[in-house]
C-alpha cells in the first residue's frame, strides 16, 4: 500500500511539472525538480532552493593553461587582468627584453609582450594595475601618473597624463573605474570616477564626501584603517562601496540614498587582517553578480561573497589566497605557492560555471 502511494505521489509530481512547463515555458531547476521527487516519493517536506541564474553561487572549472608554467608571473606583487573572453594580462614574468606585459588568448598562447623599460611611447615604468577596454589592454603607472593603452597584439595605442593620482577599479566598455584622491584636505576620502582613457575626461560617479563614505571612513577609522580605505564598484546606477577594515558594504544611489545596507559576522578585524582587498575587492561578474573578496579570519581561507543587487546569495570558498580578476564568465586568481623551490607566485584561470 505505502509503495503504491509513492507511485501516485511520484506520478502526480510529474504531471505537475509536465503542466508547469507548458504554462511557463521555462525549465524549473533541477534541483527544485528533485526536491519534489523526493518529498513525493518518501513523504516528506522539503524546502524549494532557487539555484537558478543571478540567484545562485557558480562552480569554479579549472582551465588549464601550460603556457603559465613557463612563462606566468614570478613575484606576488604581479598585477593581472583577465577579459570577458578569457585574454589574459599580467605582469612580473620573465622576458630577454624586459617587457613589463603579457598578453594570452583564452588558450593560453602568447599574442603580445609589450612595455620595454622607458617613459616613451609604448614603454613601461613599473605599472602597478591593468585592465581590458575597448579592445584594449590598459596599464596605469602611478609613480609616473600614466595610462598606456595597447592593442591585444601588442601595438602601441598612446599615453595620457593622470591628472591627479589615480587607482585603477575596473572598466566598463571602453571607460575605466578610477579612485581619485581629492587635492586637498588632510585626510581625503577617494572620489569615484569614469574617465576615458583617451582624453582623461569623464565624470563622477560618487563623491569621496558622501555621507554614507564619510560614516564607512568613520567606521574604518575606529577599526585602524585609514580614511581612503575605502573600496567601490559600479553596478548599474548605483555605486556599492565597503570598508577594508570592517565587513561593510553599502550600496549608494545617483542621488546619494542607500540603497541597502549590509554589515558582515567580523567587524573586530585583527590587526593587519582584512575582510576585503583593499584594491580590486569588489568584482563584477556576467551575471552582475558582485564578488567581495577577502579572507576568513577563523580558517585562513580565501573567499568570495557573492550579492546580487545587495542581496547576499552566499560564500563560495577560493582555492587559494591571492590577487582576483574576474570578468564575465572568467575568474583568475595569482595564488602564492610559498613551497614551490623556483616561484613563489601561480597564476590560475577559471571558468564560472552556473548551476
Amino acid at each position: 500500500m505505502k509503495t503504491r502511494r509513492a507511485r501516485h505521489r511520484l506520478l502526480a509530481a510529474i504531471r505537475h511539472r509536465r503542466g508547469s512547463v507548458v504554462a511557463s515555458r521555462h525549465k524549473p531547476p533541477l534541483g527544485a525538480f528533485t526536491t519534489a521527487l523526493v518529498g513525493a516519493l518518501f513523504g516528506v517536506s522539503l524546502a524549494v532552493v532557487d539555484v537558478a541564474g543571478q540567484g545562485s553561487l557558480p562552480t569554479l572549472q579549472r582551465v588549464l593553461l601550460p603556457s603559465l608554467e613557463t612563462i606566468g608571473p614570478e613575484k606576488s606583487t604581479a598585477a593581472i587582468a583577465i577579459s570577458p573572453t578569457g585574454m589574459l594580462a599580467f605582469t612580473g614574468s620573465f622576458d630577454s627584453r624586459d617587457r613589463a606585459v603579457t598578453i594570452l588568448d583564452s588558450a593560453g598562447r602568447v599574442m603580445a609582450r609589450v612595455g620595454p623599460p622607458g617613459q616613451g611611447p609604448g614603454e613601461l615604468s613599473m605599472p602597478v594595475h591593468l585592465a581590458f577596454a575597448g579592445g584594449e589592454v590598459i596599464a596605469v603607472e602611478l609613480a609616473a601618473r600614466r595610462i598606456s593603452r595597447f592593442g591585444v597584439d601588442g601595438t602601441a595605442h598612446g599615453t595620457a597624463t593622470m591628472p591627479a593620482p589615480m587607482f585603477l577599479v575596473g572598466s566598463t566598455g571602453d571607460s575605466l573605474d578610477m579612485l581619485q584622491f581629492p587635492g586637498g584636505g588632510p585626510s581625503p576620502v577617494l572620489d569615484f570616477r569614469r574617465i576615458s582613457p583617451v582624453s582623461m575626461g569623464g565624470r563622477l560617479l560618487l563623491s569621496g564626501q558622501s555621507p554614507a563614505l564619510r560614516e564607512l571612513s568613520t567606521e574604518g577609522q575606529q577599526q585602524g584603517a585609514s580614511l581612503a580605505s575605502i573600496v567601490y564598484i559600479a553596478d548599474g546606477a548605483a555605486v556599492v562601496a565597503a570598508n577594508v577594515a570592517s565587513y561593510h558594504l553599502v550600496g549608494i544611489g545617483p542621488d546619494g540614498s542607500t540603497s541597502f545596507d549590509v554589515r558582515g559576522s567580523r567587524a573586530n578585524t585583527p590587526p593587519g587582517e582584512t575582510p576585503l582587498f583593499s584594491i580590486g575587492g569588489l568584482q563584477r561578474d556576467a551575471m552582475q553578480r558582485i564578488w567581495a573578496l577577502g579572507t576568513d579570519q577563523q580558517t585562513g581561507r580565501s573567499f568570495a561573497d557573492l550579492y546580487f543587487r545587495g542581496r547576499p546569495l552566499g560564500r563560495l570558498d577560493l582555492p587559494c589566497k591571492g590577487s582576483v580578476a574576474v570578468a564575465g564568465t572568467w575568474l583568475a586568481i595569482l595564488c602564492t605557492t610559498p613551497a614551490s623551490a623556483d616561484r613563489d607566485v601561480a597564476l590560475s584561470v577559471y571558468r564560472l560555471v552556473e548551476r
